[in-house]
């Protein structure tokens, strides 16, 4: 591992060539570059807790300030929010999946589902709805939209200018008759299925 000059280290002010020879190490050892680097050079690895190998995969801990090697006995478990743009996850496996299921309560007239508050929302009819977007739609975004009508009132009905897969866009008429809405947004159009009558 490159060494980096300081002048607490020195003991007096670096010289133009030692400051020089600092950025060289810097930008030959910066973090992108760890996997060629011995467990020996990581100096804020915490060996106390888990003993670390060459090529393990380290994890930074918000807690002790550390990085921490992951156990590899055990399948990776992707616990970090991911909220910067450019970020790709490929070749992933999830175990023990499950989506945020977000509850809009009574509704009526013009809706547009936030995606940010879960991929699967549920509603109760207060009257009729116009379903044409989501709210801050973003190309590649999909929803479930769970459709209830309720026990007395109604039946409502949904007017949309979404592409329906059939063309079928009429809700369940029955007392508290559930429906279940999927749409998929490309970034120009929203495509949508309507499953009805869920009993």
């Amino acid at each position: 591992m490159a060494t980096i000059v300081t002048r607490t280290g020195k003991g007096s002010a670096l010289t133009f060539a030692e400051g020089d020879a600092n950025f060289t190490n810097l930008n030959n050892d910066k973090l992108e570059n760890i996997t060629n680097e011995s467990v020996g050079d990581l100096s804020d690895v915490d060996t106390t807790t888990v003993s670390p190998t060459d090529g393990q995969v380290l994890t930074w801990d918000n807690a002790t300030s550390v990085w921490m090697p992951m156990d590899t006995g055990a399948p990776t478990v992707l616990s970090a929010n991911l909220n910067a743009s450019g970020f790709e996850i490929t070749d992933a496996q999830l175990d023990n999946y499950k989506e945020v299921t977000y509850t809009g309560g009574t509704t009526t007239g013009t809706i547009t589902p936030d995606v940010a508050n879960g991929n699967v929302q549920v509603i109760t009819l207060s009257g009729n709805i116009t379903f044409n977007a989501f709210s801050n739609a973003e190309t590649g975004q999909s929803m479930t939209l769970i459709v209830k009508q309720p026990s007395s009132g109604g039946p409502y009905t949904l007017t949309t200018t979404m592409k329906f897969a059939g063309g079928t866009k009429t809700l369940s008429t029955a007392a508290d008759a559930i429906d279940i809405i999927s749409v998929f947004y490309d970034g120009t159009t929203y495509y949508a299925s309507l499953a009805t009558n869920f009993s």
